[in-house]
């Protein structure tokens, strides 16, 4: 696949997708918030790449690039810092048996409803000893007042009974359908909660997708999946990758470790051993968080781009030459002031050896995407399109790149927002210890 490519075929496709199914296959398993839709990953894989080949995905969120790269009998790569990512993309790129599961859901269930029901002071034929159990400290937020104590209960013994199952795979698929529930209890806005319930109908989902995307896929390629931090991303070798995928967060945008605190707090143990990162670690790496620099704003910004650039470095470092990276970014507003974000990612790539070869501008599900308040009202996104031309990236600098950046929104600037920008201006060198 190597060499040109048609680029003009690709802006006769309507990317908007108006009207798709966004949630086949295992796509359904578990709420995510900026969730990508399938149809533009799925585009760029049967585009740019063949059978076997490899696609990387240096945000993989909820794993929507990866399911996709399996679909389509690609290898797959995926890295995330938030470990509840991890385990939505490792379950959901993992085709299990649907007959092992109904069998081991039927027997889970079986005791699970016995030890609830005897919870709830309810009659049970079928008597299951009730186990013990370790409630996690419940964050300092509102939302933990919807964890009552008989809620709390529950979900500590469907967690204790899943914790009984030895074989991982089965394991994680069951964690997944209890973190899934437990996302639920956090959105919804009922004050009857019925977690058995809950917990029941998220299984009968997952299994009834599991067998649609085992029936096409029960022997799958390779995936792997790093819970880490991606400006650091020398786990990946130089050169491995025929095509990337991916769409990363805006900036000021969201705190993922703020939408999945309570499923991290739940599954900590479990997710630390599993994956080696704590909530702390999450949190502190996080990148492009809203929380971050809640006095200035504008450090956030810095810290955001600097970033990214060193994500690029490594996008245009594992990237095969001549092979495609597509990216999905939307730009954002900060403090008022417009962050022309995709104009700035085509000039990191520009820096590193990566061309712009298209830029698509396509229409946003507002409903689907999740957008967040904080980021003014966006409903367009950018589908760039780069092709490594050269191999550039160590002749970058990621804090150089920041410097003019935070300089020209100085220049453009609101004269509120000028005492900050300069104050980021001055703080670069102490915030990247350079």
């Amino acid at each position: 696949m190597k060499g040109k490519y048609d680029y003009n075929k690709l802006k006769e496709i309507d990317w908007d997708f108006k009207g798709v199914d966004t949630l086949y296959l295992t796509h359904s398993f578990h709420s995510y918030p900026a969730r990508f839709i399938p149809q533009i990953p799925r585009t760029i894989i049967e585009n740019f790449t063949i059978e076997n080949e490899t696609i990387l995905d240096p945000f993989c969120g909820c794993g929507t690039t990866l399911v996709e790269a399996v679909f389509l009998k690609r290898m797959a790569i995926g890295v995330d810092i938030n470990p509840i990512a991890a385990l939505i993309t490792k379950v959901k790129t993992k085709p299990i048996n649907p007959e092992i599961l109904e069998y081991y859901a039927k027997n889970l269930m079986k005791s699970i409803t016995s030890i609830i029901l005897q919870l709830r002071g309810q009659k049970t034929f079928f008597m299951v000893p009730i186990p013990k159990i370790k409630i996690p400290p419940m964050p300092r937020r509102k939302l933990s007042k919807k964890f009552t104590s008989q809620i709390k209960k529950e979900l500590a013994c469907i967690k204790a009974k899943i914790m009984e199952i030895e074989n991982e795979d089965i394991k994680d698929f069951f964690l997944l359908a209890l973190s899934s529930t437990i996302r639920t209890i956090v959105e919804s806005k009922s004050k009857n909660l019925d977690v058995l319930s809950i917990f029941k109908q998220d299984i009968k989902t997952m299994i009834k997708r599991m067998k649609e995307f085992y029936k096409i896929c029960p022997n799958p390629p390779p995936v792997s999946i790093f819970c880490a931090d991606f400006r650091e991303a020398w786990y990946i070798q130089d050169n491995s990758v025929d095509a990337i995928v991916t769409s990363p967060t805006y900036v000021n945008a969201y705190d993922y470790h703020r939408e999945h605190m309570f499923n991290i707090f739940w599954l900590h143990d479990y997710l630390y051993n599993k994956f080696g990162v704590d909530f702390d670690t999450f949190r502190k790496n996080e990148l492009g968080a809203h929380s971050h620099f809640i006095y200035n704003r504008f450090l956030a910004v810095a810290e955001y781009f600097e970033g990214m650039y060193r994500c690029l470095q490594h996008i245009c470092r594992v990237l095969k030459e001549g092979r495609v990276c597509c990216i999905v970014i939307g730009d954002s507003t900060v403090e008022g002031e417009y962050i022309n974000t995709h104009k700035f990612f085509k000039e990191m790539g520009n820096e590193i050896g990566l061309e712009v070869k298209l830029d698509i501008l396509r229409n946003i599900n507002v409903e689907r995407k999740y957008l967040s308040k904080t980021i003014g009202k966006i409903n367009q996104e950018h589908v760039l399109i780069f092709e490594k031309t050269k191999n550039n990236w160590e002749n970058g600098d990621s804090i150089e790149y920041t410097r003019k950046l935070i300089k020209r929104l100085l220049k453009k600037c609101k004269e509120k927002n000028k005492t900050k920008i300069i104050e980021t201006l001055n703080s670069l060198s102490r915030l990247f210890n350079r």
